[in-house]
């Protein structure tokens, strides 16, 4: 419909799947815009239901809403749904409630503060209460939609206004604009609640997030002219002016240079649409020197904030957590009371490194470097950098890489170094930015080496063919626009046909009349994993002839390079001897076999593809013309003889000259080569081939992951797992495509995943269907083993002083209970098994179970020889 409709959108047409909306100023405008849409609508072959159509009315029901000339309500009918509804009994129900109110939140004002209590009975693992917050909520809601207003059309050449409001547990914000009489008609209300961190910022945050979130979710209506923004908080009146503000407000208020606005403050906002709330602080820093950003169409650098340098993570007292730190106690106390240490080896470190220390006069430990930099004069070279203690270590790294662009290893350092320092930062640096999950996912790796070579064995003339597909030529008037290419491996000796589609039927039409009844049946076909090439079909014709089939690996087109290479030289062929149209291509192409057939295949056999075949070279009228006739021998079975031998001699000298030639690629090839380290349970990322639609490459990740390696192949081919989901990858993958892959976790304080622990909460699974089913009901069995395999293990745990954790072992079995997976764990020191849910289970013990066995949670067999089914160099 939207290409149907194509240019009349937003003009005079609003269109949603099949629903189309005209809308007109005048009756006569009404039905020239009428007949523009039937034209377009008889030229596509739609037809319209006169019983569903509705012409020149003054009111719709367009999407649940009831438009008019004064403005969009909500459908009645669609509330009474809504003002019947039971009271949810559960959190389905609750959520089932929220959804139909959501769509209709921009009638409803202060709808996130409505719905928190509802909200929160949605929370995870927490117990479902009915409370009097609830009730009041639910009737609340209802109310409001039952008495919803009517929302204006905005008009783009009048001012917007927009009034923005924060409470304990929620944001607001409200789009209006003044009318011809100066009263202000609401275009939407809008809001949320607070996440669980927004709940511990300060009013004043709360407020610029309501005033940043407000003017962003609008910002449809607000990027193109000046607006004004009414507020109850005084602050953010010197939101642009106040130099002493904290990083948080600082990146916004860099964030809303974008926008043309005036902030003004209104002690009480007494106009219905505009909610109270009180003033719990104002900001006391005096006004300094105004400071305007002004940047082009660009977005601001969040990193050109200086506030940095004083307040990593709004630290009052640096000297205080100094003096917390594990590692610079006994350097501070050496220098405030010249006492060493007891340990000796800590003694002799402070005694070497004591020159290059100081205290403040305020307290702080500040460690000098001289810089090495040539051309400052030595008097100017010495540094003093802040000592950070360990808490305040992560935060230093996150502000200078992640918050300023993801810089490398060397920028980070270079940019920590000049202002902090702290002992083996260069290592911590270099640590934290490799194991960065987005820079793993959006960096091409500066030292990846590619795996070696290994050349396909060498077959008899016509025993495998290499197959592919060359696309993208122009469309023939009898259709044709692909050609199918076959060629031999020794011989070199191609076959060319041009196809009209890329369906496996003509694919396989075309190898059986032109391919196996003319050259016999090969041994083996080697192509990519197209769809067309895998399908059943061919399948069934190879299976027919007893050929064996190859894919290469995915997205790895090195391992058919004789095709490759012989589709460039057609495609360059062709574009020499086209006419301009290029409508003629496929009658050149009887023309170019011959070419190709005739010539010398000088960096591999060093013979021609005729000669290889026939023992003969092909001969042109020139050659017939010039040279003399050759006499046969006299007889036949001589000819024959002579023949043969020719043949023999030549496949011997032209196997010699394939294999040297493969060697000296290989060998060039692999010095930039390094075999492939990956092993079963290392962790990878998958080089991202596919970009989706609408997307640039240019700034699409260029990997994707991280996966598991559950196989390690030969032809250095590995079978991956998703870590996410555990989903395994189909195709065998190419090391080439794979880089290692570093777990930000290692590196970075991040909640600990257990990886070989399971926590003491265990569930009592009853009567769970095992997925290795031996036709056994175990379920009663099971449970009474659950049962006494926790009193046991209680036993147990009344006589161990150490914590209530069990050290798992590893995992023996999975099942399934409406879908949650459940798996059979062996503990360390135990002989009792328990089954445990998912959640408790270690992502380490997951990893080791799916590389032993399938999705299902049967053993996985043991791979057999990858070089017969699987051909991946």
């Amino acid at each position: 419909m939207s290409q149907i409709l194509r240019g009349l959108h937003w003009k005079y047409v609003l269109a949603y799947i099949d629903d189309i909306l005209i809308f007109s100023k005048t009756f006569e405008e009404h039905l020239l815009h009428l007949e523009e849409v039937f034209a377009r609508l008889r030229k596509a072959n739609f037809t319209l239901k006169p019983q569903k159509c509705h012409f020149a009315v003054k009111k719709v029901n367009y999407l649940g809403h009831i438009i008019s000339k004064d403005g969009v309500k909500v459908d009645e009918s669609k509330i009474t749904i809504v003002k019947n509804y039971p009271r949810p009994k559960n959190q389905t129900e609750v959520r089932q409630f929220l959804g139909l109110c959501n769509y209709y939140r921009r009638f409803v004002k202060d709808y996130a503060k409505i719905t928190v209590p509802l909200n929160n009975l949605l929370q995870k693992d927490k117990e479902y209460v009915w409370t009097d917050k609830c009730q009041i909520s639910f009737e609340s809601l209802q109310q409001a939609l039952t008495t919803a207003p009517v929302l204006s059309y905005p008009d783009m050449s009048k001012p917007f206004i927009l009034t923005c409001d924060a409470s304990g547990s929620a944001i607001g914000y409200i789009l209006g604009q003044l009318d011809e009489n100066g009263k202000e008609r609401v275009i939407s209300y809008s809001g949320r609640a607070l996440r669980n961190n927004e709940l511990n910022w300060t009013i004043t945050e709360k407020e610029c997030l309501a005033v940043l979130e407000g003017i962003t979710k609008n910002k449809v209506y607000l990027s193109h002219a000046r607006f004004k923004v009414y507020t109850d908080h005084q602050a953010l009146v010197w939101l642009h002016k106040s130099k002493d503000t904290n990083s948080r407000l600082g990146r916004w208020a860099l964030e809303l240079q974008n926008y043309d606005f005036e902030i003004i403050y209104k002690e009480e906002i007494k106009d219905e649409i505009h909610p109270k709330l009180s003033v719990n602080s104002l900001l006391e820093n005096k006004i300094k020197t105004e400071i305007k950003f002004e940047y082009a169409n660009e977005k601001p650098i969040i990193a050109a904030i200086e506030n940095n340098e004083v307040d990593l993570n709004d630290v009052s007292d640096i000297s205080k957590l100094q003096r917390e730190c594990d590692q610079l106690i006994p350097l501070i106390k050496y220098l405030e009371t010249g006492e060493l240490p007891e340990n000796q080896k800590e003694a002799r470190n402070i005694c070497y490194e004591r020159d290059h220390y100081r205290l403040s006069q305020s307290g702080e430990l500040i460690h000098l470097h001289r810089s090495r930099t040539k051309g400052i004069p030595k008097a100017e070279s010495m540094i003093e950098q802040l000592v950070l203690p360990k808490c305040l270590r992560q935060d230093a790294l996150l502000a200078y890489h992640d918050h300023n662009g993801h810089t490398g290893i060397k920028r980070t350092y270079a940019g920590i170094h000049l202002k902090y320092y702290w002992s083996g930062m260069y290592q911590e640096v270099y640590n934290y930015v490799t194991s960065c999950d987005k820079c793993q996912r959006s960096k091409q790796p500066t030292h990846h080496r590619p795996a070696p070579l290994l050349p396909l064995p060498i077959e008899d003339t016509l025993s495998r063919w290499h197959m592919d597909i060359l696309t993208c030529l122009p469309k023939t008037k009898d259709g044709y626009q692909h050609l199918l290419l076959v060629v031999d491996s020794f011989s070199r000796w191609p076959e060319c046909f041009p196809l009209k589609t890329q369906e496996a039927t003509e694919i396989a039409e075309v190898l059986y009349n032109e391919v196996f009844s003319r050259f016999g049946a090969p041994r083996a076909i080697v192509s990519d994993r197209g769809a067309n090439f895998c399908s059943k079909l061919i399948q069934a014709l190879c299976e027919l002839f007893e050929v064996q089939r190859y894919h290469t690996s995915s997205y790895h087109p090195q391992t058919n390079s004789t095709c490759e290479r012989m589709n460039r030289t057609i495609a360059q062929t062709l574009r020499t001897l086209v006419a301009k149209d290029q409508s003629n291509w496929h009658k050149l192409i009887p023309s170019v076999m011959m070419a190709l057939r005739m010539s010398t295949n000088t960096e591999s056999t060093g013979y021609s593809p005729f000669q290889m075949l026939f023992g003969k070279e092909m001969n042109l009228p020139f050659d017939i013309s010039v040279q003399p006739k050759d006499g046969m021998s006299k007889t036949a079975k001589n000819h024959l003889e002579t023949l043969i031998d020719r043949l023999k001699i030549v496949k011997d000298i032209a196997k010699t000259s394939v294999e040297n030639s493969q060697e000296k690629t290989k060998n060039r090839y692999d010095k930039k080569a390094e075999a492939p380290k990956f092993r079963v349970g290392d962790y990878v990322m998958l080089q991202s081939m596919k970009v989706p639609k609408g997307l640039s490459p240019k700034l699409h990740p260029k990997w994707d992951g991280p996966f598991y390696v559950i196989n390690v192949g030969q032809n250095n081919t590995c079978k991956l797992r998703r870590c996410s989901d555990h989903k395994l990858i189909k195709s065998r993958i190419h090391t080439n495509r794979m880089k290692p892959y570093i777990d930000p976790r290692d590196h970075r304080n991040f909640p600990d995943i257990q990886r070989n622990v399971a926590q003491n909460n265990r569930e009592k699974v009853d009567d769970i269907d095992d997925v290795q089913n031996d036709n056994i009901d175990r379920t009663q069995n099971d449970n009474a083993q659950m049962q006494q395999n926790d009193s046991q293990m209680q036993q147990n745990d009344e006589t161990n002083d150490d914590d209530n954790d069990f050290i798992a072992e590893k995992l023996l079995a999975k099942k399934r209970r409406q879908g949650k997976n459940y798996y059979k764990v062996k503990w360390v020191g135990y002989k009792k098994t328990t089954w445990e849910p998912e959640e408790n289970i270690g992502e380490g013990l997951l990893v080791e179970f799916y590389t032993k066995f399938t999705k299902s949670g049967t053993k996985r067999k043991r791979p057999t020889s990858l070089l017969v089914k699987q051909t991946n160099t």
